[in-house]
C-alpha cells in the first residue's frame, strides 16, 4: 500500500473531437483515475460550463 499519493487523472487530455453527424448519447471523451492509496479517502470533482449540447454521466451511481 503507498500512502500520501493524491489521485491523478491516466488519459488527461486537453481537447476532444466529435463528428457533426454523431448521434444523441455519443460518448465524447471517457476520464480515467488512479489512487494508490486506496484506504485514502478521495473525491474527484469535475466542472463543466452550462449548456444544452453536452452532460457528465457517471457509470455505477
Amino acid at each position: 500500500m503507498v500512502s500520501g499519493v493524491s489521485p491523478y487523472f491516466t488519459n488527461a487530455v486537453t481537447t476532444a473531437s466529435i463528428s457533426v453527424g454523431a448521434v444523441i448519447g455519443t460518448t465524447v471523451y471517457t476520464v480515467s483515475y488512479t489512487d494508490h492509496d486506496v484506504h485514502d479517502i478521495s473525491t474527484l470533482s469535475v466542472t463543466m460550463d452550462t449548456n444544452a449540447f453536452f452532460n457528465f454521466e457517471i457509470p455505477g451511481l
